[in-house]
């Protein structure tokens, strides 16, 4: 679950929140340009793609996870080089990435 957002005080609370939730908001944001029978038609096969391509990845990161694989997120370089070469960067976690908490679910 999503608990604080980029750029977020460590100490700020947000309401917890994962990618079923965020997209079932999205959906209710759309119903107020389409009705919800134009919103269900107009997603109906990215849904259907979605959860087949999810089923897939998630058979492949069982084999991975069963064979000892590891994996953390990071953002390496980040944003522009220094005047000494020096560079950016930051590891992301679920908590604060929406496609990590995604990965994760």
């Amino acid at each position: 679950e999503i608990t604080d957002a980029y750029g977020s005080a460590s100490d700020a609370q947000v309401l917890p929140r994962g990618m079923i939730e965020i997209t079932e908001r999205w959906d209710e944001l759309a119903q107020t340009l389409l009705t919800p029978e134009d919103v269900a038609a107009t997603v109906k096969n990215d849904k259907q793609t979605f959860c087949k391509e999810a089923e897939k990845f998630k058979a492949a990161t069982r084999i991975a996870q069963d064979r000892g694989v590891r994996a953390m997120a990071g953002y390496l370089p980040y944003s522009g080089t220094g005047p000494n070469g020096e560079i950016g960067a930051f590891l992301a976690s679920p908590e604060r990435d929406t496609v990590l908490a995604m990965l994760e679910e």
